[in-house]
Parts: structure tokens; C-alpha cells; sequence
């Protein structure tokens, strides 16, 4: 069955909440009962994760600043700072 698309960026998103976290990608995986290849596929944009991975990811964020209110979405204005 094939998976609903959503509205936010998952590569950029798994790439900022690794880095802000500073874990691995085997370290997410460990965290969000995942493999390493299924959080590598995020990051390159090529799966989405499932709800559960999603919830999971929001509750990980929280903490450090990143909860899902602050994800980047398709389509969205993005501010660069330089």
C-alpha cells in the first residue's frame, strides 16, 4: 500500500534533528526502533517516515528546540541568514 505524502522536507528535517541532537544516523535508528538504512532513505528524500517514526521524532525535537511546529514544509518561504 503506498504512503500518503506530507507536507514536510524529511531530508532536511532528519538532517537538522541529527544535528542538533549530534547522533549518528545509527543512533536515530536505535532511538526511533528503526534501521540505519530506513533513516538513511529519510535523509536522502527518498521514503517518508511513518507516523509512529514521526511522533517520535517530534518528541526527540521538543527538547532541543525542534518541535514539529518548527519543521519546514514543501512549498514554504525559507529565511537565509547570512
Amino acid at each position: 500500500m503506498p504512503r500518503l505524502s506530507t507536507p514536510y522536507l524529511w531530508p532536511e528535517i532528519v538532517h537538522e534533528l541529527r544535528s542538533r541532537s549530534s547522533v549518528t544516523q545509527a543512533e536515530l535508528a536505535t532511538a526511533l526502533g528503526c534501521s540505519v538504512s530506513t533513516v538513511s532513505k529519510w535523509e536522502r528524500g527518498e521514503t517518508t517516515p511513518v507516523a509512529h517514526a514521526q511522533r517520535k521524532m517530534d518528541e526527540l525535537g521538543r527538547p532541543l528546540g525542534y518541535p514539529r511546529s518548527g519543521w519546514p514544509r514543501k512549498g514554504e518561504q525559507r529565511r537565509l541568514f547570512f
